[in-house]
């Protein structure tokens, strides 16, 4: 998911065409109101996103690494890592053994180490490391209006956006497979 298609939904959605065509490669002479747009609406997402992997949806990477004597450094990580979740070797086994400060220890060398970590700081071109099935790109744009609501000051619609945000937000959390124990009425 990029962080310019997440823009492009929110703009959309609240008409800002200039934004639109700007991100899309079609204006090659954006005014200093379109720049200053996409410039808080992108360091806004950054926010957003911190506080959504913060608090409701972890952000959760998987990386294949060598341990080095049983030992996976935590600064050879890609990403600044919150929890060590699971470390599976080829066939599929977890062989986490134990997690250290600095470290964890595995056992075996060649790992798929599963991690939630602290979002990196994201520009107009870069990626969200959440997927579609982790959060909707749509409920990352209410979020992101809600935030751009308040920035402009236009607090109603900031509360519109934010309900939108919340409502994209508890969908994703629901339990995907909640089975009801059949009865017997009898």
């Amino acid at each position: 998911m990029l962080v310019k298609e997440i823009i492009i939904n929110a703009s959309t959605l609240i008409g800002r065409e200039d934004v639109v065509k700007y991100l899309e490669g079609q204006e090659n002479s954006p005014s200093q109101n379109t720049l200053d747009t996409v410039s808080a609406m992108v360091r806004l997402l950054n926010m957003l996103v911190s506080e959504l992997s913060n608090t409701f949806i972890p952000m959760v990477v998987s990386e294949r690494i060598v341990a080095t004597n049983g030992k996976v450094n935590f600064s050879e990580l890609s990403f600044s890592p919150k929890q060590i979740l699971k470390a599976f070797d080829s066939v599929g086994v977890d062989r986490l053994l134990s997690v250290e400060h600095t470290f964890a220890r595995v056992g075996a060398t060649y790992v798929d180490l599963e991690y939630s970590c602290f979002p990196s700081e994201m520009t107009i071109d870069g990626e969200l490391n959440y997927t579609e099935k982790d959060v909707t790109k749509a409920t990352l744009a209410y979020g992101l209006l809600a935030e751009y609501a308040i920035t402009q000051g236009c607090y109603k619609d900031a509360v519109i956006w934010h309900n939108r945000y919340a409502d994209g937000i508890a969908e994703q959390l629901k339990p995907k497979n909640a089975v009801i124990k059949r009865r017997n009425w009898l």
